[in-house]
């Protein structure tokens, strides 16, 4: 059988378990959704429109903690909502014929089904100050819904994500193993994360003065809330799986390098890598309208070192992958997560020429 004909039989066969599995009519073909980078998504697009996902187990190999984890956050936003606590629509996790969360197979693997979001997009890039004030506004509500809950309760998935000790311990690591020609490659830009290392000094004060742990998204992308349609309003929060203990500082960080800045993580260009006021404006009313009157005096000043310590901590992950060899992000061409890095820590300059008024915006924000 030619390489065609069986890449269609299995496709057929997994259609097969997936529609007996969920009690879905088997006349579809999966359509691929959005532009994840972990997990597999699919539409299956019948009378009723179904999300099927097939999980990461490389990098979620413990998928029981991970259905655990999203099962908790999902029924706690559904009974807000109810109290009219949560203003955004929730992720609905459809059970298997068996009544289960999700359904495994040695062959196929882990998958989930979601209800599909009528009259919903989804959005890559910022394009108008309105989609970072609801992207950001959306993921401020989604913090607040969370304020009274133990972020113990949640199991982190992916251990020390954003513990910028570790990552800054294993660029060292990286630098001593790295292959000469590479460290060389990279000397100026080793240079300029060592010298940065005061942004981690400033993170552990704040620690040592109480910074309080949330339970946090810590993947704040524009593309990680749906929008509806019509009237371009946020409207759901979704990608939960990065849900786990934190601090605001995270989202708001992660918000800041994601939305503010129009040129790609891995422009060469470094003189167009800069902080768009507007938008950081955006970013900073949104996210503060439900938040204001709850957030912590720490935690606000917390948030102008987030939007440092984000790009400075992502930059970090770069340079050390290009260290080691290009084992992790995926990499086009030899420098191609040394560019990543550089532009990361361009953006950080440019984040920091504007402290003064990335802090004058914080206070007028505050309720």
């Amino acid at each position: 059988m030619g390489a065609g004909k069986e890449c269609l039989k299995l496709q057929t066969e997994l259609i097969q378990w997936l529609c007996q599995a969920y009690g879905l009519a088997d006349d579809f073909t999966p359509k691929p959704l959005g532009q994840g980078h972990i997990h597999q998504t699919f539409l299956a697009n019948g009378q009723r429109p179904v999300v099927l996902q097939q999980m990461n187990t490389q990098v979620f190999p413990d998928t029981a903690a991970l259905m655990a984890n999203l099962n908790f956050v999902v029924n706690h936003l559904h009974l807000l909502k109810q109290a009219s606590g949560y203003g955004y629509d929730v992720l609905n996790i459809l059970p298997s014929r068996m009544g289960q969360c999700w359904v495994e197979d040695a062959t196929w693997g882990a998958w989930r089904a979601f209800d599909f979001k009528q009259n919903a997009l989804t959005l890559e890039t910022v394009t108008k100050v309105e989609q970072a004030y609801e992207a950001a506004r959306a993921f401020g509500a989604f913090n607040r819904a969370f304020f009274d809950t133990d972020p113990k309760q949640l199991k982190p998935l992916i251990p020390d994500f954003h513990n910028i000790h570790v990552r800054f311990e294993q660029l060292e690591a990286a630098k001593q193993q790295a292959d000469p020609m590479r460290q060389e490659q990279a000397s100026a830009t080793l240079d300029w994360a060592y010298l940065h290392h005061t942004l981690i000094l400033a993170f552990d004060l704040l620690v040592v003065k109480g910074l309080p742990q949330r339970i946090t998204h810590n993947d704040t992308k524009i593309n990680n809330v749906l929008m509806d349609a019509t009237t371009n309003m946020g409207l759901c929060v979704i990608d939960l799986d990065t849900v786990m203990p934190g601090y605001l500082m995270y989202d708001f960080g992660d918000m800041v390098r994601s939305m503010t800045c129009r040129e790609p993580e891995d422009s060469l260009d470094l003189d167009r890598i800069h902080m768009r006021m507007d938008m950081l404006s955006g970013v900073i009313s949104g996210y503060l309208t439900p938040l204001g009157d709850v957030i912590t005096q720490l935690e606000i000043e917390s948030l102008a070192l987030g939007a440092k310590l984000i790009p400075y901590l992502l930059g970090l992950r770069f340079l050390t992958d290009y260290l080691r060899g290009d084992v992790y992000f995926k990499a086009h061409y030899p420098e191609h997560n040394l560019v990543r890095a550089r532009n990361q820590f361009a953006l950080l300059e440019s984040i920091t020429a504007h402290d003064a008024a990335l802090e004058k915006l914080l206070s007028a924000n505050i309720v």
